[in-house]
């Protein structure tokens, strides 16, 4: 499926679609060269996120096992963080997450 850019939001409806996304997005105004989909220890791939945007923080809750994962060092300064779980327009709350890296010198930087 193609990503559905019509409207105010951009819809997709698998996995793809957010591989797409983040490589149009260029978080950060980096380009992405990568894109790590996020599985839990479970195997299960869907799950509640958890972000603090001003502080580019963010968290994930399994959808199947409520394990609790940090991206990157978020852990190291979520005690101070002002988060909050992420919920989509049409009211859904659990998510395929990919993480979109920068490639620089050989190493994941961004």
């Amino acid at each position: 499926m193609t990503i559905d850019m019509s409207g105010n939001w951009w819809k997709g409806s698998e996995y793809a679609d957010v591989e797409e996304y983040l490589h149009k997005l260029e978080p950060g105004g980096y380009p992405v060269d990568r894109v790590v989909q996020a599985q839990c220890a479970c195997n299960g791939t869907r799950f509640e996120l958890h972000v603090d945007q001003e502080e580019a923080l963010a968290k994930t809750v399994s959808a199947s096992c409520g394990r609790e994962s940090f991206v990157s060092d978020s852990e190291d300064y979520w005690a101070e963080a002002s988060p909050h779980r992420v919920e989509c327009s049409c009211r859904h709350s659990e998510y395929e997450i990919g993480l979109g890296l920068w490639l620089r010198d050989q190493e994941w930087v961004r």
